[in-house]
């Protein structure tokens, strides 16, 4: 799987509890990074109702116990979103590894802001790619189906999608290599059964087969079969299509029709 780039800024919330010393120098100053500080458990849960951090960031002065008890309480905040603990020191104490199954990152001691900002973006980058055994996203290839943002990552960029192109990409994503039929699809996404005349279904094939940026026999492409529905081909081989598959929707209609 590709790394990830960053579509879009990242909300990060960063938490420095009331009487910690830390140093908020050491973040980066960056057009990635939108930065909301807290200094309390109870405003951070208040504005994470509201904004959808990519990244949630404990800032302690030391690796402890007391910083052990912080992790769980942000951890019971419930937030879908990684989280990072910002140590201004050295482990000193010997407990680090203590965090490693309660965190999905830590940067110890840091020395300048560009460290800060790998780290940001490596937690990020890891927990997007991990959602995938979570049930938030689904990978194949070069794309990712981000459920939570209801988009498409095609070699880490970002392809926004309609609400139904979404939902039969994830249709034909899931079921790759099985072929759909076109009731099962049209019940999925209308609801219901389309007239026999209608083209909704194969604009929406074809919209969504160029937002994917998909060519008929590339790697991972949709093709109609002939009188039955779509799959979703892996992996063919250039030039090689199976003997029930025709490359375009308008001539599974003019075999119908004939």
């Amino acid at each position: 799987m590709n790394t990830l780039a960053i579509p879009r800024p990242l909300a990060v919330g960063i938490l420095v509890p009331d009487g910690i010393d830390a140093t908020i120098d050491l973040l980066p100053a960056s057009r990635d990074f939108h930065y909301s500080i807290f200094v309390s458990l109870v405003d951070l849960a208040e504005v994470g109702q509201s904004i959808l951090f990519d990244v949630v960031v404990l800032m302690l002065p030391a690796f402890s116990e007391p910083g052990l008890a912080f992790v769980d309480q942000v951890r019971k905040l419930g937030f879908n979103t990684p989280l990072v603990v910002i140590v201004t020191t050295p482990d000193a104490n010997g407990i680090a590894h203590a965090f490693h199954d309660r965190i999905d990152g830590f940067i110890s001691d840091p020395r300048s802001p560009e460290i800060v900002a790998a780290g940001l973006i490596a937690a990020h980058q890891c927990y997007s790619l991990s959602r995938e055994d979570r049930g938030a996203a689904f990978g194949l290839g070069d794309y990712v189906l981000d459920m939570r943002q209801h988009c498409v990552l095609l070699r880490g960029v970002a392809v926004k999608l309609s609400d139904r192109q979404f939902r039969l990409a994830l249709m034909l994503f899931r079921s790759a290599g099985k072929t759909l039929t076109r009731a099962s699809i049209e019940q999925e996404i209308w609801g219901a059964r389309l007239p026999a005349s209608s083209r909704a279904l194969s604009t929406l094939i074809s919209t969504l087969r160029m937002q994917l940026g998909m060519r008929s026999r590339g790697p991972i492409s949709i093709h109609a079969v002939s009188g039955f529905g779509y799959r979703l081909e892996v992996g063919a081989p250039a030039g090689k299509m199976s003997p029930s598959v025709v490359e375009d929707d308008d001539v599974s209609h003019a075999r119908q029709a004939a």
